[in-house]
């Protein structure tokens, strides 16, 4: 059996029915939009750069990826137009920051970070931690002295639960999670937007291992793809691999898989990773998965449908997909970072426009072009898109550098960097979440969230509204 080895960064795939690793780590990506109208509208779910586990050695999680912070373009200047509504400037709200874990002495280990701005003024954070339980914070952006109501995610009988994955509702008015707890239980808990949150799950089943996991709601259905290694039995895989399920809803239902429901042998744990799951202007799904031969497939699934209508070879190179976006009738914008050295320790990202009836057939190697930010990015990223943009916070030695990028020329229009970065002077930065785009008038607003790294490996949790100022 061979290994394949991509070293920090680009972590390492191995075959068949043993384990793949996202390419990139955990980027924190989400889409914007309000309605999520065909978008994946996720907030973001950050976390650390790793070198994945190599064939034959199952005890190693990885080593921590990254390295010095890039330089960007020029600091603090608006590198072009934007299409006639280009943002000109960009700043965080002082007056409303706060550390949302400040006083009640809670620390944790983050691996991921979800963001959601559920009302006006209401926010929902998740966080997957190293030591469960997984932790969901809600609170009011215009109250920063007022306390978090947190609510730690837990099974039958209180037993910890990790967060696994998380989505919005097509009409944004409610977040599903998914967790698993340490007793084998699958959880689900529905949080309408006009309630507050509670540790109350709406469904509960003991089933298999899922090791990781993406999900997507549509008008009718919650779509789910899973990697596991004791899944059903099926055809002498041993139950290794990647399963889908597309049950019905209202209400959100839990996933109930079944042998027949394996479309990978490779158990692809990189699956909760960047931006594999898309849903399109007809409910239909985009689901991207490792297949048996260790390279990108993409896979095409009709309304509660788990066998895929169509099924192919995505992209044979490293790639992380890390936003899907409508943008107007039929077109989709299309993000992913790649690297470009062969070390993979550094890497930029690559946009591109494509119809989507030729979402099933366009070739990522040239509608994907890459941007230029001067110097490779080296740090864990966080992002999130709005139609025809993308805006990518990137953590350095000063603070948060950004950048908001034209999707259709490929070129950063803003930037902010240097001794202009974003949250300038904070160098405890471990990882952040932006969440989606709001828009009033000609003000962008996004919810941003962020880990300061207090010693021991722990680490608190900082908020405060990002407004970005149109033409």
């Amino acid at each position: 059996m061979r290994s394949l080895r991509l070293a920090p960064v680009f972590v390492a795939m191995v075959t068949a029915a043993a384990s793949c690793t996202s390419i990139l780590g955990d980027f924190s990506s989400g889409s914007g939009g309000g309605t999520d109208a065909g978008s994946n509208a996720e907030g973001g779910d950050s976390g650390g750069m790793t070198d994945g586990p190599q064939m034959g050695d199952t005890t190693n999680p990885g080593d921590t990826g990254g390295g010095d912070s890039p330089q960007g373009t020029d600091s603090g200047d608006a590198g072009g137009g934007d299409g006639g509504g280009g943002i000109v400037s960009c700043a965080i709200v002082t007056s409303e920051q706060r550390a949302v874990t400040a006083g009640d002495g809670g620390t944790f280990a983050a691996d991921k970070l979800y963001v959601y701005n559920t009302s006006q003024t209401n926010v929902l954070a998740l966080i997957k931690t190293s030591n469960v339980p997984s932790l969901a914070f809600q609170f009011r952006s215009d109250r920063p002295g007022d306390a978090p109501n947190i609510v730690p995610l837990e099974g039958p009988g209180g037993s910890p639960a990790t967060l696994a994955a998380s989505t919005r509702t097509v009409g944004n008015d409610a977040t599903y999670v998914f967790g698993n707890d340490n007793q084998g239980n699958q959880l689900l808990w529905n949080w309408p937007d006009s309630m507050n949150i509670n540790g109350n799950f709406t469904s509960a089943m003991e089933g298999f291992n899922y090791q990781a996991t993406t999900m997507q709601a549509t008008t009718a259905g919650v779509f789910y793809a899973s990697a596991m290694n004791n899944g059903p039995t099926d055809g002498g895989l041993g139950g290794m691999g990647v399963y889908v399920d597309f049950p019905s809803a209202p209400p959100a239902q839990l996933p109930n898989v079944n042998s027949n429901d394996v479309i990978s042998p490779t158990v692809d744990t990189g699956l909760g990773d960047g931006a594999r799951i898309y849903r399109l202007s007809d409910d239909s799904i985009s689901l991207l998965y490792y297949g048996s031969d260790l390279t990108l497939h993409q896979a095409h699934f009709a309304q509660n449908s788990t066998t895929p209508s169509s099924d192919r070879q995505y992209y044979t190179k490293p790639m992380q997909p890390v936003s899907w976006q409508p943008d107007g009738p039929g077109q989709v914008d299309v993000v992913a970072a790649v690297p470009v050295n062969e070390a993979g320790t550094e890497y930029t990202l690559a946009t591109g426009v494509v119809p989507e009836s030729q979402l099933f057939s366009f070739d990522p190697s040239t509608a994907l072009q890459p941007i230029s930010f001067g110097s490779p990015i080296t740090t864990q990223p966080c992002l999130t898109s709005f139609p025809g943009k993308v805006i990518a916070l990137v953590p350095d030695l000063m603070g948060m550098d950004l950048y908001v990028i034209d999707i259709a020329t490929h070129k950063v229009t803003y930037s902010l960097t240097g001794s202009m970065t974003l949250l300038n002077s904070d160098t405890s930065i471990v990882t952040c979440a932006l969440g989606n785009a709001s828009f009033v008038g000609n003000q962008l607003n996004f919810e941003l969230i962020w880990t300061d790294n207090i010693g021991n490996g722990q680490q608190t949790l900082n908020y405060a509204p990002l407004k970005c100022t149109t033409q």
